[in-house]
C-alpha cells in the first residue's frame, strides 16, 4: 500500500515538473515570436509553439495554428498551410468536432494525392480521417482508411506510416471487442516502434502501450495490463501528452476497479478527470464517466453511479458519439438495477440491446473480416505481378453465365453467414441473460437462508431442546425454562422482522438503520449496569442497498454480542457517522479484551463478521489488547 501510494505521489510530482518545464519552454518561444524578424523563423516559432500545446492547451494551439495558416496563406506557402491545417483538423477532432476535422482531411487528402514531397504529411491526414470516422462511429470506413494508409505507407517506405496504420487497425478491433485479434496488430506496431525508434514519433508509443493495456484488462490478465499501462502513463507524461496519460490512468483505475480495490481506482480515475480537463475532448470525456459510474455502483454509491451515467449521456447525445452509448446505458442499468429499481434498469437494458444489435449492422465481423482478406489478396499480388496477370487472364477466360452463378451463390453464402451469425448472437445474449438471471437469485437466496440459519436456526434448536424439561416437576425450572423459550422466541420473531424490514424495500433509509441499531443495543443491555454511549451523525435522506444493509446490522449485531458475552465491560460506546462519501460505524468496550498474537485461531462468531464484511466490500478494521478492551470500525 505505502509503495502505491509513493508511486501515485510521484507520479503526480512528475506531471508538476512536466507542466513547469513546458510552460518556461512556451515562455521563450513566445518571446522570442515578439522579436522574429523574418516570416520562415517567425512562421517556424509558430509551429513548435502549437506542438508544444497540442496536448496540454488544445485552444492555444488552435490559436496559433490560425495565425501560422494565415501567415502561410499571405506568402504562398502551400507547405506550411498544410501543416497548419493538420494541427487545425486535430484540434477539431480532440475537442470532439470530429466532422469538422473529418471535412479539413478530405480537402487536404485531395490536393496532396499526387504530392510526392509532403509524403508524412500525406500519411498523417490519412491517419486522422480514420480517427474522425472512429469518432463518428463508423469503423467499417475507418478500418479501410487505416488499412489504405498502410498499403501507401509501404509503398513510401514510412516507418511511421505502417506504426500509425496497424496501431490505429488495432484500435478498431479493440472498439469491437476482437481483444486477441487488436493484441496482435499491437505488438506488430510495438515491435516495429522499438526496431526504429527515431522515426516514430515519441507520442506513439504510449498510445501503443495503452491500447494493449487496456485490451488485456478486458482479457482479466491484471499483471500484464498493469505492467503496459505504467508504461503508457510514464511515456506519455514525458512528452507531455496528457490526454494519452489521462487514458492510462482510466485504463489502470479500470483494472483496479476488477479487483475490488475500490479507492485506489477512484483515486486512478479521479486524477485522470483532473489530466482530461486540460484537453477536453468529449468522446473520451464520456467514456471516462462510464467507468468512473460503474465505480460508483460497485461502492455501492448508486445514487452517483446513476447520476454521472445520465450525464455522460447527455453529453454523448449532444456530440452525437453513438460509439460511446452501449457502454454507457450499460452502467446506467447496472446502477439502477444495483438499487433495486428494476424496472428502470429492465428499460436500460433495453435501450443497450436494441443499440448493439444497429451496431452490429454497421460494422459486423465479417465485414471487417473481408478488408483483411481484401489487404492481404493485394499485398500478395503485389509482390507477385506475374502471378496477378495470370490470375487476370484466367479470370478474364471465364464466361459470364459463370461469373454471376459465382456471384450468386457468393452472395447467399454469405447472407446466410450473416443470418446465422445474427440468430445466433440473440440466442447467446438470451441464454447469457436467464443463466445471470438464475445466478441472481440463487445468490440472494443463499445470502437470505444463511442469515435465517445464523440467527434463527440457533434459537429455534435451542427452543426445542428446552421443551424437553418443560414438565419438569420443579416449579422453579420450568418457570425459568418457559421464561427462557419465551425470550428465544421473542428474539426469533426479532430476527425474522429484522431480516423482512431489510428486504421488503429496494433501500433502506440509514436514519432508519441507526433506530434499528440503537433500540437492539439497548434492548441487549437493558438488565446491566453497563454505560452505553450511542452517538450519530446521519446525512439526510442517505440509503443502503437492503441486502448490504442487512449484512451491516448482522455484523454489528455480532459485534454487540460478543461485547455482551465476554467483554465484561462497564461502558460501550457505539458512534454512527455519514457523509456523501462514506458510512462509518465505530463499536468499542473497555472490556478485558484479548491477545489475538496467542489465540491460535479465531472464534466463530469474528470469522462470521469477517466474511460477511468481505462479501460486501466492507472495510473491516479491530483493535483489542488484553485489559484494553475491544474496539471495531467498519467503513462503507
Amino acid at each position: 500500500m505505502r509503495m502505491k501510494q509513493f508511486l501515485s505521489s510521484t507520479l503526480l510530482l512528475f506531471t508538476g515538473f512536466l507542466a513547469f518545464g513546458q510552460q518556461q519552454g512556451t515562455s521563450v518561444l513566445l518571446k522570442r515570436l515578439k522579436t522574429a524578424s523574418g516570416y520562415e523563423q517567425k512562421a517556424d516559432i509558430l509551429y513548435d509553439i502549437c506542438q508544444r500545446y497540442q496536448n496540454s492547451a488544445p485552444d492555444s494551439a488552435y490559436h496559433f495554428a490560425a495565425q501560422l495558416e494565415t501567415l502561410a496563406k499571405a506568402h504562398s506557402d502551400q507547405q506550411r498551410q498544410y501543416r497548419a491545417q493538420l494541427l487545425i483538423a486535430q484540434y477539431f477532432t480532440s475537442t470532439g468536432r470530429a466532422k469538422e476535422g473529418l471535412a479539413i482531411c478530405e480537402k487536404a487528402m485531395v490536393q496532396l494525392q499526387h504530392d510526392k514531397k509532403n509524403a508524412d504529411l500525406v500519411i498523417d491526414f490519412w491517419r486522422l480521417r480514420g480517427g474522425c470516422l472512429m469518432q463518428l462511429n463508423k469503423q467499417q470506413e475507418a478500418l479501410n482508411t487505416f488499412y489504405e494508409l498502410l498499403k501507401i505507407s509501404e509503398q513510401n517506405g514510412s516507418v511511421y506510416g505502417r506504426v500509425a496504420a496497424i496501431t490505429n487497425i488495432g484500435w478498431v478491433y479493440m472498439e469491437l471487442f476482437q481483444f486477441d485479434r487488436a493484441i496482435a496488430e499491437f505488438n506488430t506496431a510495438k515491435l516495429l516502434a522499438e526496431q526504429y525508434s527515431t522515426a516514430v514519433p515519441p507520442f506513439y508509443v504510449p498510445k501503443i502501450y495503452n491500447n494493449m493495456a487496456s485490451c488485456y484488462g478486458a482479457k482479466g490478465e491484471t499483471d500484464s495490463a498493469y505492467l503496459y499501462t505504467n508504461k503508457g502513463i510514464a511515456a506519455a507524461l514525458k512528452v507531455n501528452d496528457y490526454a494519452t496519460a489521462a487514458n492510462g490512468l482510466n485504463i489502470l483505475g479500470t483494472a483496479l476497479m476488477e479487483e475490488k480495490k475500490y479507492r485506489e481506482a477512484l483515486e486512478k480515475l479521479l486524477h485522470a478527470k483532473s489530466l482530461r480537463q486540460k484537453v477536453g475532448n468529449p468522446f473520451f470525456v464520456v467514456s471516462d464517466m462510464a467507468t468512473l459510474a460503474t465505480l460508483y455502483n460497485a461502492m455501492g454509491n448508486t445514487g452517483a453511479g446513476i447520476k454521472t451515467s445520465k450525464e455522460a449521456l447527455a453529453i454523448a447525445k449532444e456530440n452525437n458519439i453513438d460509439a460511446k452509448l452501449p457502454m454507457l446505458y450499460l452502467s446506467l442499468a447496472n446502477g439502477y438495477e444495483a438499487s433495486g429499481n428494476y424496472k428502470e434498469a429492465a428499460g436500460a437494458y433495453k435501450l443497450l440491446g436494441s443499440l448493439k444489435d444497429t451496431l452490429f449492422e454497421k460494422a459486423n465481423s465479417e465485414a471487417i473480416a473481408n478488408m483483411r482478406v481484401q489487404y492481404e489478396t493485394e499485398k500478395k499480388e503485389n509482390e507477385n505481378k506475374l502471378l496477378k496477370n495470370e490470375n487476370a487472364l484466367k479470370e478474364a477466360r471465364i464466361s459470364n453465365k459463370n461469373r454471376t452463378i459465382y456471384i450468386l451463390v457468393a452472395s447467399t453464402l454469405f447472407v446466410a453467414a450473416l443470418m446465422f451469425g445474427w440468430v445466433t448472437r440473440i440466442r447467446l445474449r438470451r441464454r447469457e441473460s436467464e443463466l445471470k438471471a438464475i445466478a441472481d437469485l440463487q445468490k440472494e437466496k443463499e445470502r437470505i437462508a444463511r442469515d435465517l440459519h445464523d440467527n434463527v436456526g440457533g434459537q429455534l434448536s435451542y427452543i426445542i431442546y428446552s421443551l424437553d424439561g418443560i414438565h419438569e416437576e420443579n416449579k422453579e425450572k420450568r418457570a425459568e425454562i418457559a421464561a427462557n423459550i419465551d425470550l428465544s422466541v421473542r428474539s426469533v420473531i426479532g430476527s425474522l422482522r429484522e431480516t423482512i424490514w431489510a428486504i421488503s424495500d429496494a433501500n433502506i433509509s440509514l436514519q432508519d438503520f441507526s433506530d434499528k441499531l440503537k433500540l437492539y443495543v439497548r434492548n441487549l443491555f437493558n438488565r446491566g449496569d453497563v454505560k452505553i454511549v450511542f452517538t450519530e451523525s446521519v446525512q439526510a435522506g442517505k440509503e443502503l442497498n437492503a441486502l448490504l444493509g442487512l449484512n451491516l446490522y448482522r455484523i454489528c449485531q455480532e459485534i454487540l454480542t460478543n461485547a455482551f458475552k465476554y467483554s465484561l465491560a462497564d461502558e460501550l460506546k457505539v458512534d454512527l457517522r455519514s457523509d456523501t462519501a462514506k458510512l462509518m460505524i465505530a463499536i468499542g468496550d473497555n472490556g478485558m479484551g484479548f491477545d489475538a498474537a496467542l489465540q491460535k485461531e479465531e472464534g466463530y462468531g469474528l470469522q462470521n463478521i469477517r466474511k460477511r464484511a468481505g462479501e460486501f466490500g466492507i472495510e473491516l478494521i479491530m483493535e483489542t489488547a488484553a485489559g484494553n478492551g475491544t474496539h471495531y470500525r467498519l467503513i462503507v
